[in-house]
């Protein structure tokens, strides 16, 4: 993938995920952020080796984490079951999702990485 492609790719989630959480100056949205940029220092990393398959283990690290971050956010904007305005600490949510963002991205780079380790044509 081009990098120009790239970056407007993670620009893109990460305007979504912005205007998802619904406040104009959100010191979250920097927080949320936090699986887009570590995808993108996964993928500088393996694509600076020669070894390419750490390439794939970052979009499956991109592949987890946005499984996890991209729902709630959804849910988040559009209130379903009034996830945001059902209780008065429902904003606790956006502290946690990155957390657990990164663990699924964590065993989404392992599936990346293994489907690429243990795959045919191994190399590039």
């Amino acid at each position: 993938m081009k990098a120009n492609a790239l970056i407007a790719l993670l620009l893109g989630i990460f305007a979504f995920l912005y205007v998802a959480e619904g406040v104009l100056l959100n010191p979250f949205a920097i927080w949320n952020a936090a699986p887009l940029v570590a995808f993108y220092a996964l993928y500088a990393r393996g694509s600076a080796l020669a070894d390419r398959r750490r390439v794939w283990g970052a979009f499956g690290f991109l592949l987890g984490s946005m499984a996890v971050s991209i729902p709630f956010h959804v849910a988040w904007m559009l209130d379903l079951g009034a996830i945001r305005t059902g209780s008065s600490t429902s904003a606790l949510a956006l502290l946690f999702i990155p957390i657990h963002a990164c663990i699924a991205g964590g065993i989404g780079f392992l599936l990346g990485w293994c489907v690429r380790h243990l795959g045919r044509g191994r190399g590039a």
